[in-house]
């Protein structure tokens, strides 16, 4: 049932926006005797006139607020000094409990809500539960976030957090901590958050065509997220619903794209919603590239170099010797193509490595073997670009080795 954590009403000392937001949408969805919304507006969390105008019709409506009752004005009959005649329980508090009479006909004292005052746990807030549409009766808010929601399922978190915690890929404690997150993102807000489909941990190939693929969505090359040694995950909200101001039901995605669209101003507020557990309660850390919201990781990566420390595995696991390149661009390889005491090459990114598309001269290939360049053939060029290849394989076998190298 939806409650709200502090009182709503005609008090400039109440109010806060996401308690506001969900009377008001409570009070959008709910129809008056004549079969209009007690509240036409749309919800914003802004507590105004007609906000509070439409909780006193509900109440008076409903019996959950005693309504004050004007002072009868005078008849125009001499009073003789005396006071003029008021109706009964007129003058009474605002907050007076009313009665009503039991089924023995016994009067029963009831407290009751003071008018045009919505109280955590009142009557008019358990009336309005009462009151909602069978499609509205799961919305809700969270403290901080503007947008009404439909809470999720218990089933759903419980599975979530599971796969996440059985999910040997990943980093041990990191794992741990990724499935509290789940679990406390549902125990506090009713929120289910899931794993979008790559956001565990990413082979290199995985790697490969999201950095090629349209929109080119991550920064890093294979090798060079710690997505591909189990380090990061992306997690959102996936099949969360929302509401429109409106009243509308919008289910969207892990990213809140359809959020986005139309209101980007709320979906910061649902991130930093689980943000507060993850990096403040769990000590998971974000990314440092902009607008990666989705993103959590393990460590933080202020400090961290992901070319120098691709490089350092593919040492420990290859045959080769590679260094992060000093004179290149970002994220670019030298390679000493494995010849004993050979000179560095340029072999270019990582993306270039994997693919087999990167610099390659035969002159390279000649020095290293002591022949003349004419001697070197196309196939001999091929085969080391398949060598190179294979010591990024050998480093994603190795990944558990992988350590996070200073820039």
């Amino acid at each position: 049932m939806a409650d709200i954590t502090d009182k709503v009403g005609d008090k400039a000392s109440l109010n806060k926006f996401h308690d506001v937001a969900l009377i008001q949408a409570m009070l959008h969805v709910i129809r008056n005797p004549k079969g209009h919304p007690y509240l036409p507006a749309h919800y914003d969390g802004v507590c105004s006139r007609g906000t509070v105008a439409a909780i006193k019709a509900f109440q008076a409506d409903k019996g959950t607020a005693p309504v004050p009752t004007p002072i009868m004005a005078p008849t125009g009959r001499p009073s003789f000094g005396l006071p003029p005649l008021k109706p009964p329980g007129a003058g009474m508090p605002a907050s007076a409990p009313a009665q009503k009479t039991s089924v023995f006909g016994i009067p029963v004292l009831t407290l009751q809500d003071e008018y045009g005052v919505i109280k955590p746990g009142g009557p008019t807030i358990d009336k309005l539960n009462d009151l909602l549409p069978a499609a509205f009766k799961q919305i809700r808010t969270a403290p901080g976030v503007h947008t009404v929601y439909w809470s999720m399922l218990a089933k759903e978190a419980a599975d979530s957090a599971a796969a996440i915690s059985s999910n040997t890929e990943l980093h041990e404690q990191f794992r741990k901590n990724v499935a509290d997150l789940v679990k406390k993102m549902f125990d506090q807000y009713d929120i289910v958050l899931t794993l979008t489909p790559s956001g565990g941990r990413r082979t290199f190939q995985k790697q490969y065509e999201l950095k090629m693929g349209p929109g080119d969505v991550t920064n890093a090359g294979p090798g060079e997220s710690n997505h591909n040694f189990g380090q990061a995950v992306d997690i959102g909200f996936n099949k969360l619903t929302w509401m429109t101001p409106t009243g509308g039901q919008v289910t969207d995605d892990w990213w809140f794209n359809k959020m986005t669209k139309s209101h980007p101003h709320w979906v910061s507020e649902f991130w930093a919603l689980r943000n507060a557990i993850a990096f403040d309660q769990l000590g998971m850390f974000k990314s440092n590239k902009e607008g990666d919201d989705i993103h959590i990781q393990r460590y933080s990566d202020d400090n961290v170099g992901m070319g120098k420390s691709l490089a350092k595995l593919l040492n420990t696991a290859g045959t080769m010797s590679w260094r992060y390149s000093p004179v290149h661009h970002h994220n670019e390889y030298d390679c000493d193509l494995g010849f004993t005491g050979g000179a560095w090459h340029h072999v270019g990114k990582s993306t270039q490595v994997w693919d087999k598309s990167g610099p390659m001269e035969k002159a390279w290939l000649a020095t290293g073997k002591g022949i003349h360049v004419s001697a070197v053939k196309d196939a001999d060029v091929r085969a080391m670009r398949d060598a190179l290849r294979a010591e990024f394989e050998a480093a994603e076998v190795a990944r558990d080795q992988w350590t996070g190298e200073p820039k």
